[in-house]
């Protein structure tokens, strides 16, 4: 390099360096975004390694040049997200970074340079980038998009992206060892050899070191992991590998090998004469010879091995004629011809004549650009044959019942050579009228408004998905076939009623017209939900995996509901109903004549229902047989289990319904019903009217509804079978309960009830209002639920849930769990007269109380601890808390009552008692006998005697929670003296606190200031500024 060389590329580096803009005036460089740590010396411009510099041009069209330097580079493609930036396509060449508006890239070329050059796209580049390595040994990675891997001289690595990629290898300048890397089921990948001019052997079904030419050896880093392969102008052979190949032999007498999968074959125009061979296995996958870039009229058979030439320049042999399906042509006029498998024939444009062969054969048609008449052939009986129009973007009318020529679209006619060989036909993307024959035929319209005539035979209508507003009309002949609206292939709702001839909306943007609404028996729907309506026909109804509504109206319906929850309606007629997988309702409407309907279901399909409510004569179900069975007047049922059907619900009529060994819901309906459940655990549900509900074994729970006019139910249980329930959450009355009588009694308004029993009922649920619920002498679990509830356990080991309300809960006999939950709660507790050990539960709300008045026993109890305690002879008790419980009560005897720190109600009542208070502004009672208060830390009331409002807590509360409140004491004082609370009440000495004449009581109070209530005999410990009331 002389010196004015050095001088203008040190001139062009500094240039760079600097951003400044060098090219034409269409090109864009950015500023270089990484600057050296040294500035440029004079002497600087002149050395070697600042001459090599690289650099990144976007044009006008979007396309981003990287170009590297003759040193070993390591380029990087990459994208940037700033948080508050557009994004950036970033170029990284070795210590220099240039960046770019990632929306005005479209593509990017990166050229290496002479180096040993790396070059990396990032996974995060989606758009086409083409990499070439040029000379040296180069590593090249793909990113996302489709890109183009460029080895060039060297022993080059490549290794492609997420995208479709393509490996071009070039003649080799020498000895060149290259491998070629892609991961599994990414993209549709091809090695191109096309500029090679020798001849070439090599196979996609290897990871062995093969020859690729001459000077070059390759390796692939798997075998199943590239699908096309392109060969050079030599004679080829070319080989597939278990994926779906397109091999393209090029110039050259070319043999091409397939593999297991579906394979295309694809030729291109002869320049000199050409013989080429293609193998493939038997039942190899769905294989494709395809002509389409020929421009001469073709003639090929695939019916052949003998060696048969197809057009200008090329003759071509197949290794059999059985192996290969299908066959696409040129734009001449070609003359296509099938063999003994199921063929696609696509004749391509020109006038082309199609010959099919014995199997199922298809015919393509493209969208004509110039005039055309093509022929068919196919043979009588060869299959069920079709024409495919779908690539057509103009209006199709096709007639498959005639083998008149025929003028299909604008610019092409079609002839038949009979009219009573192809079967089913597809539209294109236009208005198309499509007419069939007197064979099954299967009509399909595509996009565009459709008119579809099936004439005679079992004609389908099959419905694709569209993405424009289309109209379809369909027209069939009276007793024309058994006939078939198909719209198995959408993922959108259908609705469709083939019972009407008025246009409907049957799925997102297609509506649907039918001549009659007597002419279609059979629905298919797709796996998004359906609703089907028939008609008077013998209808076939099938759902799919979404949840369907099947209706059958008259006729002989067969009903497939198939997965989801579907609702099967028989409607009138004989009537089969499969409702397969999921939670299935099978809904009957009242008989008018005889009919016999059978229902279907599989082992372990769910919860299935039978439904009688529109029903009004009496329905007699039995769950347990497969034996036909009388349901009502007119019907007979049949079901293919007594072990499939859980569910049944009764209609308006007197019903007598019969479970099985699952776990059956029978719900009765207006009438006088009868419920059995069976051995399982069941849900019976007699509805209005006077009702007998018999659960036998299991676990039964018995739901009752609101009564509006008198009834009287009646309840079976067996001794030892099963814990059962009765629910009334459902009513808003009061509900008055008792389990532990077999008497008739009045649970709620118009409602009585009796059990068969005193000792067969465990568990009652109360509904929203004041209950009472009362237990016997089992293990009772007693459910309140909302309002102000009593639940008495009675004896046994007793579960009590008070819910939200202020709640009385009595445990009873036996060791019980109480939840008072929210609230004011009570728990009462009476005698004990063996060992018991009750729990008592509570949340942080409201103002809670341990009722012990009706104990003549010492009690001995503490709100103070959560550890078990022996509260009396034979009760042990324990709180789930210590600071949750407010108020403590005691009975007759000589009680120790001790609070906590909250703000406590504690009356001894009859007995020698000692009330500790301890923190809180504490309320001590100490009621009748001779009492010891200690009023503890706070400011206490401390009361001697008793009150007449012992025996009514809730007005006890009332003077606590003004007790407690934030005003001062002479106030709070002098408002519970004069009465507090919405009914008030009131603190008055001789009125509502009253003395016990001749017990002398010890009344201690605290250091703070408390209110005394004490009689002049009672030895009181108190301050002199301390408020006493004398009784």
């Amino acid at each position: 390099m002389n010196l004015t060389d050095c001088c203008t590329a040190a001139s062009t580096l500094l240039r760079n360096a600097r951003g400044l803009a060098s090219g034409s005036s269409s090109n864009t460089r950015r500023r270089n975004t990484r600057r050296s740590r040294h500035s440029l010396a004079p002497a600087d411009i002149l050395e070697p390694r600042l001459l090599l510099a690289g650099d990144a041009t976007l044009d006008s069209a979007g396309k981003l040049t990287v170009t590297g330097t003759a040193d070993n580079d390591i380029i990087t493609v990459s994208i940037l997200a700033p948080s508050n930036s557009p994004r950036q396509t970033q170029i990284a060449i070795n210590s220099s970074s240039f960046s770019f508006d990632a929306v005005l890239v479209k593509s990017i070329h990166v050229s290496a340079g002479t180096g040993n050059d790396r070059i990396t796209v990032s996974p995060a580049v989606t758009i086409p980038c083409s990499l070439f390595g040029q000379d040296g040994d180069d590593v090249l990675i793909a990113g996302s998009g489709a890109d183009q891997l460029f080895g060039g001289a060297g022993n080059d690595t490549m290794t492609g992206g997420n995208g479709s990629d393509r490996y071009v290898l070039e003649p080799a300048a020498g000895t060149e060892r290259d491998t070629v890397s892609e991961a599994d089921d990414v993209g549709v990948d091809t090695i191109d050899f096309s500029s090679l001019t020798e001849s070439l052997a090599f196979s996609l079904a290897t990871s062995a070191w093969q020859s690729a030419g001459t000077g070059r050896t390759l390796q692939l880093n798997a075998r199943d992991r590239f699908e096309n392969l392109i060969g050079g102008t030599g004679n080829d052979t070319l080989t597939g590998n278990a994926l779906a190949n397109q091999l393209s032999g090029g110039p050259g007498n070319d043999s091409l090998f397939g593999g297991l999968g579906n394979d295309t074959y694809l030729f291109q125009p002869a320049e000199t004469p050409e013989t080429d061979f293609i193998s493939e296995a038997l039942n190899a996958g769905s294989d494709t010879v395809d002509f389409s870039a020929i421009t001469d009229n073709l003639t090929f058979a695939i019916n052949t091995n003998a060696i048969q030439p197809s057009h200008l320049g090329r003759s071509l042999q197949l290794n059999a004629g059985d192996r290969f399906e299908n066959v696409i042509g040129g734009r001449g006029d070609d003359r296509l011809t099938g063999n003994v498998l199921a063929n696609r024939l696509d004749g391509g444009p020109g006038s082309n004549v199609l010959v099919g062969g014995d199997q199922d054969d298809i015919y393509a048609f493209t969208q004509s650009e110039q005039p055309a008449s093509d022929l068919i052939v196919e043979l009588l009986g060869g299959g069920i044959d079709a024409l495919d129009f779908s690539a057509c973007t103009s209006a199709v009318t096709a007639h498959l019942g005639t083998s008149a020529i025929q003028t299909i679209t604008a610019g092409r006619t079609l002839q038949l050579n009979a009219a009573d060989r192809i079967e089913n036909i597809t539209g294109g993307r236009g208005n198309d009228r499509l007419t069939g024959n007197s064979l099954p035929n299967t009509l399909t319209g595509g996009p565009g408004d459709d008119s579809l005539a099936g004439a005679a035979g079992n004609d389908t209508y099959l419905f694709a998905d569209t993405d424009t507003a289309e109209a379809d009309f369909i027209t069939e002949d009276r007793d024309n076939g058994i006939d078939t609206l198909d719209f198995h292939t959408l993922h959108s709702a259908v609705k469709v009623h083939v019972g009407t001839s008025a246009i409907q909306n049957v799925h997102r943007l297609r509506t649907l017209q039918l001549n009659a609404g007597d002419r279609i028996e059979n629905v298919i729907g797709c796996g998004y939900g359906n609703r089907l309506t028939g008609n008077a026909l013998n209808n076939v109804l099938q759902g799919g995996y979404g949840s369907d509504e099947l209706i059958g109206a008259a006729g002989n319906d067969t009903l497939v509901g198939s997965y989801g929850n579907d609702i099967l309606v028989g409607g009138q007629g004989d009537d089969l109903c499969y409702g397969m997988i999921g939670d299935d309702t099978y809904i009957f409407h009242p008989a008018v004549s005889p009919e016999a309907d059978i229902i279907f279901e599989p082992a372990d399909g769910g919860i299935e229902t039978l439904n009688f409510t529109s029903c009004i004569l009496p329905v007699t179900l039995r769950l347990n047989t497969s034996l036909v069975q009388q349901a009502d007047l007119y019907r007979t049922l049949q079901l293919n289990s007594p072990s499939r059907f859980e569910n049944a619900v009764g209609g308006s009529g007197n019903d007598h319904l019969t479970g099985n060994t699952l776990a059956n819901s029978l719900t009765g309906g207006p009438g006088a019903d009868v419920l059995e459940g069976g051995p399982g655990p069941d849900r019976l549900n007699g509805g209005s009217g006077s009702d007998e509900l018999r659960g036998d074994s299991g676990d039964d729970l018995y739901v009752f509804s609101s009564a509006v006019t008198a009834e009287a139910d009646f309840l079976v249980e067996q001794a030892n079978a099963g814990i059962d329930t009765l629910d009334f959450s459902g009513l808003s009355q009061d509900v008055e309960l008792h389990l532990g009588t077999s008497a008739i009694q009045p649970v709620h308004a118009f409602r009585t009830l009796q059990l068969n029993a005193a000792d067969r009922f465990e568990n009652t649920v109360g509904g929203i209002g004041n209950d009472r619920l009362t237990g016997n002498a089992l293990n009772n679990v007693l459910t309140g639920n909302p309002g102000n509830d009593r639940l008495d356990g009675q004896a046994g080991d007793d579960t009590l849930f008070g819910s939200t309300g202020s709640d009385v809960l009595i445990g009873g006999e036996g060791s019980d769990i109480m939840y008072g939950m929210l609230d004011n709660d009570t728990y009462m507790f009476f005698n004990a007269f063996s060992p018991q050990v009750d729990l008592v539960r509570e949340i942080s709300d409201g103002v809670d109380t341990l009722d012990f008045s009706a104990l003549t026993a010492a009690v001995t109890a503490r709100l103070d601890t959560a550890v078990l305690q022996n509260v009396h002879p034979n009760r042990q008790l324990q709180l789930n808390a210590a600071n949750l419980f407010e108020n403590l009560i005691g009975g007759s005897g000589d009680d120790q009552l001790t609070g906590n720190t909250q703000a406590n109600i504690v009356a001894g009542n009859g007995g020698d008692d000692v009330l500790t208070g301890a923190l809180g502004r504490d309320i001590l009672i100490g009621g009748r006998g001779r009492d010891q208060l200690f009023g503890g830390d706070d400011q206490d009331i401390l009361i001697s005697g008793f009150t007449t409002l012992d025996a009514n807590p809730g007005s006890l509360i009332q003077i606590r929670n003004e007790w407690t409140s934030g005003t001062a004491i002479d106030s709070r004082i002098s408002k519970i003296r004069a009465g507090v609370g919405t009914e008030p009440v009131a603190l008055a000495a001789g009125t509502t606190v009253l003395d016990t004449p001749g017990e002398t009581d010890n009344v201690q109070g605290s250091a703070d200031t408390d209110w005394f209530f004490c009689a002049p005999d009672d030895s009181l410990d108190r301050l002199l500024s301390e408020t006493l009331d004398v009784l």
